[in-house]
Order: C-alpha cells, then sequence, then structure tokens
C-alpha cells in the first residue's frame, strides 16, 4: 500500500520539492523498522519522485545533517547509480562546491563519526561522479586539491594503516581516493607528479588492494604511453630522486612499477634509440641522454 501510494506522488502536481525531507525520512524509517532496506519496494516509487526535483535532491542529502547518516547516504548511492536518474546525475556534477564543504570542516559541532561519514560521503560521491564523466575533476580545482591533499598526508596513511580507529565501512577510502585521482590523471597524463604520488599505494600495508593501479600501470602506461611520455617521466624522477626529503620507498616503487616497466616495453617495441636520448646520435654521453643521466645523477651522483 505505502508503495503504491508513493507512485503516486510524482504525479500529483500537489506534491512539491517542500515534501522531500518528510517523504524521505518516513520512507527510511520504514524500511529500517521492516529491515527490507537492500530489497525494499519503497526504494523506485520515491526515486522517481525525487528525480523530479535533482536540486532540492541533492540539497537534502548533502547537507551536513542528513549527508552523515548512512542510511541516506545508501539511498542517495542507489539513486546516484540508477538509470532513471540522469537529471540527479547532472546535477550532482554541479556540486562540486558542495563537496569540497563537506571534505573539510563543514561540520565542526558534530561527532567525529558524524564528521567521519560526512567526508565517506563526500568521497562516494566524487567517485560516482568521476565514473560517469572522467573530465569532472579537472575543472574542480579546489577539490582536486584537496583529496590530492587527503592522500599525500601522513596521517591518512597512518590511520589507514592501522585502521583500529576507523570504522569498517570506511576501510575502502583508500582504494577510493586511488580510484579518483587515478581517473583525474587518465584524463590528464602529463600530470606525472600525481602518478608518482600515488606510488604511495604499495608503501606500509592497507586493508583493500590497488590491483586495479598495477593493472595500469603495467598494461596502459608501460605499453601505450608514448618514448616522449616515458622519457619525461625519467626527467622527473631524477628530479624527485635528488631531493632528500622524498622517502627511499617511494622511489623504489616509482622505478618498479612506472619506469623499469615502461622502459621494458619500449625496448620490446624497437623504441631503445627514441626512448635513450632524443638526439640523432643516441649512443653519444649528453644530458639528453637518459643513459647518460642515469649514471651520473643517479648510479653515481657524487662523482
Amino acid at each position: 500500500l505505502a508503495a503504491s501510494i508513493l507512485v503516486l506522488f510524482h504525479r500529483l502536481p500537489a506534491v512539491s520539492s517542500r515534501n522531500i525531507e518528510k517523504i524521505v525520512t518516513k520512507v527510511l524509517e520504514i524500511e529500517q523498522a521492516l529491515l527490507i532496506e537492500a530489497g525494499s519496494p519503497l526504494r523506485e516509487p520515491l526515486l522517481k519522485f525525487l528525480i523530479q526535483f535533482p536540486s532540492e535532491t541533492l540539497g537534502v542529502f548533502m547537507s551536513t545533517s542528513h549527508g552523515g547518516m548512512e542510511q541516506w547516504c545508501r539511498y542517495l548511492e542507489y539513486v546516484v547509480r540508477h538509470p532513471l536518474s540522469d537529471s540527479i546525475r547532472d546535477e550532482l556534477e554541479n556540486c562540486g562546491d558542495r563537496l569540497y564543504y563537506m571534505l573539510t570542516d563543514a561540520c565542526p559541532n558534530f561527532a567525529t563519526s558524524h564528521r567521519d561519514q560526512l567526508h565517506f560521503f563526500a568521497l562516494r560521491l566524487v567517485l560516482l561522479i568521476t565514473r560517469n564523466n572522467s573530465t569532472w575533476l579537472g575543472r574542480q580545482d579546489n577539490l582536486l586539491l584537496t583529496i590530492r591533499n587527503l592522500w599525500n598526508s601522513e596521517e591518512f596513511h597512518k590511520t589507514h594503516h592501522k585502521c583500529d580507529s576507523v570504522e569498517y565501512s570506511h576501510w575502502k577510502i583508500p582504494r577510493m581516493v586511488v580510484s579518483i585521482l587515478l581517473s583525474y590523471f587518465k584524463s590528464n597524463p602529463n600530470d606525472i607528479s600525481l602518478l608518482f604520488e600515488l606510488m604511495k599505494a604499495f608503501i606500509g600495508r592497507f586493508i583493500p588492494e590497488f590491483q586495479f593501479l598495477r593493472e595500469f600501470l603495467g598494461e596502459t602506461v608501460a605499453k601505450s604511453y608514448s618514448p616522449e611520455w616515458k622519457r619525461q617521466a625519467f626527467s622527473d624522477f631524477v628530479l624527485l630522486f635528488e631531493d632528500v626529503s622524498v622517502e627511499q620507498e617511494l622511489k623504489a616503487n616509482i622505478l618498479q612499477y612506472i619506469i623499469i616497466p615502461s622502459f621494458s616495453a619500449s625496448f620490446e617495441r624497437g623504441e631503445g634509440d627514441l626512448l635513450i636520448s632524443n638526439m640523432p646520435t643516441p649512443d653519444i654521453e649528453s644530458p639528453n641522454n637518459i643513459v647518460s643521466v642515469f649514471i651520473n645523477r643517479v648510479m653515481n651522483p657524487d662523482d
């Protein structure tokens, strides 16, 4: 009966966006009371009502009060993923500033668990957007910088290596962050420093795995990126190698997962001369010859 009533809502002009919060609250209360959330017959009828008001719907769900509530977050994710929700997905792409706000100190007066859930929810939404539109994050400067700083935070890595203070549902956050940043990199491959930063995924022990990152490095970067890109990556690596503030394990991972596989793939394809030097005589020692650079600046930097 409740589902039948909900079906009528999106057909009644008298039911306006002002009713969104009340209707959603009641539906979620019913689902929780009956323990039917996953297969609830109320979900799609409610969705058909909400997609008529995409801006208002996101305003309610992404508020600091509801955005920190797991059940509300799960339902909005269901909505965003649904084939009928083009209007919601389109509007969500206009919410970059709101997502940035959610990832920063949006609710300092709430409990830590509420803030953590709000941050998790924001990352989930960013991930869903980037899966649908890989170029979107490149237009969200503040949001991109915030997520990148989060990944490069020493505290972030310490927290997620131990996980003793992290809710089990949030254990996947490192994988989500890497997925988001990798999606951005795929559209911006000249941001080589970002790819280097992602090699931190292989330092220490995270609970989620990063096989998708390994496959991208081995199949896409190594086998399809140009010799010019690989030369630039090597040049950037040399500069990073000379930076004493960068941890040795990160340098080793860049060599292991990016430089060596990329060079090996190019040599196998007969691109050795293009890779070694952009000069017509690659066998002559020069600053443009990567063999010379490797010997003089990596193997024997003090000579």
